[in-house]
C-alpha cells in the first residue's frame, strides 16, 4: 500500500522481498501490516466494537513515522513531539502536541483505575493485577509502579500475561530491523494499539518485526483483540517530511467556525502576521510614562500592565514611582487595589471595577479583559474567563500572557490540544517571557517521567 498525494510521489516502486530473517539497512523502510480487530463481551449487555480489517502502510525513519491507512495520512514527528494530520490535496496539515495526546491518555488511564471492578468479568475471580491491565490498555505506566507483566516463551511464541489474564503474544520468527526502525514501529503501536511499556520495550529489544502479533485489551466488560500480521517490508528512499510540508498551510480543526482559531492559525504559521505581532510587543514604559505625565493615571496603570502582559516584566517598580499620583484618583486607586485581590469578594469587586472602565477606555479594552479574565479564573468561573481572554486576544494579539493563561483554562477543561496550541503561540509571540520556562519544565517533567511514551 503506497502513500498518498505528494508523499506518495516520493516512493520508488520496488518489489517486496522475502521478509524471513532479513536485516534491513539504516535509513527508511516501509512496513505493510494487516490489522484485525475484534471484541468479545465478558458480561451480559456489554457493547462490543464491530470487527474490522485494514491494511496499513508504515514509513519508518529516524525520528519520523508516516502512517497511511483508511483513516488518511498521519505523520508522527517524534523529535518535535507532535502528530500531523496531512491533507496533500489542499496542501494543509493539522498539528497536535504529543503532550496533549499524553494528557488525554493519562486522563483515560486514571478513569480506568477508578473503576471498582476494572479488569475482571462479573462473578469471575481473576488473579491478574488491574494496574497492569490498565497500563497495557493505555500504553503508559508510572515508572515507579512495581506491578509488571510476566513473560514466557514456548512453541515459537513469546507470551505475556498478568496472573491468568493474557496480555500479548507474538511469533519468534519475523523480519529484523535496525534499533531506530524498531523504535518507530513500536512507537506507532503505543500511540494506536496500546501495549504495556515493558512488553513494547521487550519487542524493541528483540530487534525483529514478528510475523504475527496479538494484543488482548481487557477492560472487565469486553476483551478487544488486535492482531497485527506482517505483510511485507521494503527499503525506500529517505523523505524529508518537514521539507515536503514546508510550503503547506497549518490549520486547526474547527477554524471555519471560530475566528479565534483563525487568528491562532495565523500566529502558528509563523508568517508576517506573527512577526508583526511580536514586534509590536517589544515595548517599554514610554506610553505609560506619557500617560502619567499627562495627568492620566488610569491609562498609565493600564499601559504599565500591558507591558507586563507582553514581556513578563514586573510592573511594581514603575507603578510605585507614580503611587502618589495614583492615590489622588479614586478610580486609579481602585484599579491599583484590584491588582492585589485575593478573595472571592475582592475578585468580584475587581471584575465590576474593570467592567465599568471598558466604555470610558475603549483603547484599553484588551488589557481590561485580561485583568477581568484573571479574576474570573481565580473565582472558578472558567467559561467567563475563557470568553474574556478570547476577546482580549482578538482585540490585541500581542498580549502574550492571554495565550498562556487561556491555554491553562483549555487544559483544565480537558481541551488539551487547544491548550498546547495556545502555549505554542505564546512562545512565538513572546519567546523571552518568564512563563515559557514553566511550560518547558512541564514538558521536561513529562518526558523524564514517561520516557517510554515520548
Amino acid at each position: 500500500m503506497l502513500m498518498k498525494g505528494m508523499l506518495r510521489a516520493c516512493f520508488v516502486h520496488l518489489v517486496f522481498v522475502s521478509t524471513s530473517g532479513l536485516l534491513f539497512a539504516e535509513g527508511a523502510v516501509e512496513v505493510i501490516v494487516q490489522v484485525n480487530s475484534s471484541s468479545t463481551a465478558l458480561v451480559r449487555g456489554a457493547e462490543v466494537e464491530p470487527m474490522s480489517v485494514r491494511m496499513t502502510s508504515l514509513r519508518l525513519e529516524k525520528g519520523w513515522l508516516v502512517v497511511d491507512d483508511e483513516n488518511g495520512l498521519v505523520a508522527f514527528d517524534r523529535a518535535g513531539d507532535r502528530v500531523l494530520k496531512l491533507h496533500p490535496g489542499v496542501k494543509e496539515y493539522e498539528s497536535t502536541s504529543l503532550f496533549a495526546v499524553f494528557e488525554y491518555r493519562l486522563e483515560a488511564y486514571r478513569r480506568l483505575l477508578s473503576l471498582e471492578d476494572f479488569g475482571y468479568a462479573e462473578s469471575v475471580r481473576g488473579t491478574g493485577l488491574p494496574r497492569v491491565l490498565a497500563d497495557h490498555m493505555i500504553g503508559i505506566c508510572d515508572p515507579e509502579e512495581p506491578s509488571v507483566p510476566e513473560s514466557t516463551e514456548s512453541g515459537g511464541k513469546r507470551r505475556w500475561s498478568t496472573g491468568d489474564q493474557a496480555l500479548a503474544s507474538w511469533s519468534t520468527k519475523g523480519t529484523r530491523l535496525t534499533a531506530d526502525q524498531m523504535e518507530m514501529l513500536v512507537y506507532w503501536m503505543r500511540q494506536t494499539t496500546g501495549g504495556h511499556p515493558m512488553i513494547l520495550s521487550d519487542l524493541v529489544g528483540g530487534g525483529m518485526v514478528p510475523d504475527s502479533m496479538d494484543f488482548l485489551l481487557n477492560d472487565g466488560r469486553t476483551v478487544k483483540t488486535v492482531t497485527i500480521d506482517l505483510v511485507g517490508v521494503r527499503e525506500i528512499p529517505d523523505i524529508d517530511v518537514p521539507g515536503q510540508i514546508g510550503g503547506w498551510t497549518r490549520v486547526t480543526a474547527g477554524d471555519g467556525k471560530d475566528a479565534f482559531l483563525v487568528l491562532l492559525d495565523w500566529v502558528l504559521n509563523r508568517g508576517e502576521f506573527t512577526a508583526s505581532v511580536a514586534a509590536a510587543g517589544n515595548e517599554d514604559y514610554s506610553k505609560a510614562e506619557k500617560a502619567f505625565q499627562n495627568g492620566d493615571p488610569i491609562r498609565g496603570i493600564l499601559e504599565t500592565l500591558r507591558v507586563e502582559m507582553v514581556l513578563g516584566t514586573s510592573p511594581a517598580e514603575e507603578l510605585d514611582r507614580h503611587l502618589a499620583q495614583i492615590r489622588e484618583s479614586r478610580t486609579a486607586t481602585n484599579i491599583f487595589a484590584s491588582l492585589g485581590a485575593s478573595s472571592p469578594p475582592e475578585h468580584l469587586q475587581a471584575v465590576q471595577t474593570l467592567d465599568v472602565l471598558k466604555d470610558a477606555f475603549e483603547d484599553q479594552v484588551a488589557v481590561l479583559n485580561v485583568l477581568s479574565a484573571q479574576n474570573l479564573a481565580r473565582m472558578g468561573q472558567l467559561g467567563l474567563a475563557e470568553s474574556s481572554f478570547r476577546e482580549a486576544i482578538m482585540k490585541d494579539p500581542s498580549l502574550a500572557v492571554a495565550y498562556q493563561q487561556l491555554g491553562d483554562i483549555f487544559r483544565a477543561t480537558n481541551r488539551n490540544s487547544l491548550g498546547w496550541l495556545c502555549y505554542e503561540a505564546f512562545g512565538l509571540i513572546s519567546p523571552d517571557h518568564p512563563a515559557n520556562q514553566q511550560i518547558r519544565e512541564l514538558r521536561e517533567a513529562l518526558q523524564t517521567r514517561f520516557a517510554d511514551f515520548f
